[in-house]
């Protein structure tokens, strides 16, 4: 029972077509334990964010508007706030505090726990490339 309560909340706050199809598909596969289900909300998490959403994210705490981050990706501003506003309905979290009153981009709690993250991240990302170059083959050439 208290699986079954996990999804709806789940549901709730992801509020995806997408997430309660893949939601659906657990259910029917008979998976309840909760174990499991934190263990597929991962998985769904995973598959559902992109490293161009984190990018943007660390890109907009760095810049603290979304227009200079659009400017700055050459993109328009709504992609960009697109982009956030899908991470923030994966997480299932508020990210970036939006005010009419403040001109600047303000990382919620739950962002600056995330920004962290993404740090880590971009550093691995960076020497995963780092490391995969002794591997690289002139064969294009």
């Amino acid at each position: 029972m208290e699986s079954i309560r996990t999804i709806r909340g789940f549901l709730r706050r992801v509020k995806s077509n997408i997430a309660i199809k893949k939601v659906l598909v657990i259910i029917g596969a008979g998976n309840y334990d909760f174990a499991g289900h934190l263990t597929n909300w991962r998985t769904l998490a995973m598959e559902n964010i992109r490293l161009a959403q984190l990018q943007t994210f660390s890109k907009i705490v760095e810049l603290e508007t979304f227009s200079a981050v659009a400017e700055f990706f050459g993109v328009t501003q709504p992609a960009i706030t697109a982009q956030i506003r899908e991470l923030e309905k994966v997480l299932g979290v508020c990210l970036i505090e939006r005010s009419k009153k403040f001109s600047k981009a303000k990382p919620t709690p739950a962002g600056k726990e995330l920004i962290k993250h993404v740090k880590k991240i971009d550093g691995d990302f960076s020497r995963m490339l780092v490391s995969m170059e002794k591997y690289q083959t002139n064969a294009g050439e």
